[in-house]
């Protein structure tokens, strides 16, 4: 570890890692850890297509549901309704993304097996794939014996931020050590820095997963790789662009130092965003679920409109001005945040519960996003995003 308290535990850890080779696309393929009487199975993934439809879960912020001390009472009905989701015979979810906030476990190894033990039954079918967040990296510069697994020569604390030592010292370590994020052949200037930050393909949709824990200002590494990485999305093959990032570009009030950060976060990216056409971003950190608009610096795009019954989020006019709608889905079991009544115009919706983000993937130009309870499973919000005009031009 990097710091203390996590440098001064004393324990020994082994991880083992089988790297599968020569995988036929879409084939159900069947597996076992010697010593097990268990036989897992998943699917391997689609080939990327423009038309593929699938249906993926997102959230942050959920903890190990069984120890305490990760402070995470809603997390044991998440992991409960993740597996539902995984085992539905109807509409099984394809892949799960975990936006930060892993655990909860602060430097403690027992929490770390506590955790992936919970997630071992949706982990063992499904892609589970996960950004970095403040409690997996935040740390003080201190006497570890460990490197940092990023590259950075310190911890990431620049004068504006309210970014402290919230891993206890782990600087990323564990999470770095357990999930193996793909890392995608590039020039060395550009190349991926997983997990800290990486893309894939799945079906119609590339991810784009960047740190909020590290330097995104214009010129740094992290920027110079995310203008390559966007700039390099064939937008015919996977039309749908979605970046993931754990500390939101907008939040909502009373959150007074991470409203100061998402504008930082805003001031570096947004723009970069819009040129890209990214067509919505999932974060986490504020611990309850809200999304806003189709929305640029802090101005709507557009505004919910009603069909099918469901609401909306479109711009089909061509002169209309590119904007990303924004999902912060901090909600999936740590304790939860408050949302202050008379906000932003950009907010479209805000709920205080435990929950979790179902994004079902209809083709190129439509996703159906719902925001699911863990304790009833009963769906608190839903929108259809639906592909600007800008962005359909982008192919």
């Amino acid at each position: 570890m990097c710091s203390e308290p996590a440098a001064s535990h004393e324990f020994m850890l082994y991880l083992h890692r089988a790297k599968l080779t020569e995988l036929v696309t879409n084939t159900r393929y069947y597996y076992q850890i010697s010593g097990s009487n268990t036989v897992h199975q998943f699917m391997s993934s689609p080939q990327p297509s423009a038309d593929h439809a699938f249906t993926f879960l997102a959230f942050g912020d959920m903890g190990d549901p069984v120890h305490p001390a990760a402070k995470s009472p809603g997390a044991a009905s998440t992991v409960l309704r993740l597996q539902e989701e995984v085992d539905s015979p109807h509409n099984p979810t394809d892949l799960i993304l975990h936006v930060g906030d892993i655990s909860y476990a602060n430097g403690n190894p027992g929490i770390w097996d506590s955790f992936m033990d919970s997630i071992e039954p949706v982990a063992s079918a499904v892609p589970y794939m996960v950004a970095i967040g403040n409690h997996e990296y935040g740390y003080s510069k201190g006497s570890g014996s460990v490197i940092d697994p990023s590259g950075a020569p310190g911890p990431y604390q620049p004068s504006w931020g309210n970014f402290g030592p919230d891993s206890e010292g782990e600087c990323g370590v564990m999470t770095a050590r357990r999930f193996h994020m793909p890392q995608q052949q590039k020039p060395a200037e550009t190349r991926d820095n997983a997990p800290f930050w990486y893309g894939f393909d799945y079906g119609s949709v590339h991810f784009t997963v960047i740190s909020t824990e590290h330097d995104l200002s214009r010129g740094s590494t992290q920027y110079r790789w995310l203008e390559a990485e966007l700039a390099a999305v064939d937008r015919c093959v996977t039309p749908w662009l979605v970046v993931l990032l754990h500390r939101p570009m907008y939040v909502v009030y009373p959150h007074k130092s991470n409203r100061e950060v998402a504008e930082h976060i805003r001031g570096n990216i947004e723009q970069l965003m819009r040129q890209y056409k990214v067509d919505l971003t999932v974060a986490g950190h504020v611990h309850s679920y809200y999304r806003t608009c189709a929305v640029y610096d802090e101005h709507c795009i557009s505004e919910d409109s009603y069909a099918d019954n469901r609401r909306h989020h479109a711009c089909d006019s061509g002169d209309c001005e590119h904007g990303t709608v924004n999902f912060v889905i901090g909600s999936a079991g740590r304790k939860l945040s408050e949302v202050e009544r008379g906000q932003e115009t950009w907010v479209s919706s805000a709920i205080r519960e435990w929950g979790y983000g179902r994004f079902t993937v209809q083709g190129s130009e439509t996703m159906l996003v719902e925001f699911v309870s863990s304790e009833t499973g009963e769906v608190l919000d839903d929108v259809v995003v639906t592909a600007t005009a800008a962005r359909r031009d982008m192919c």
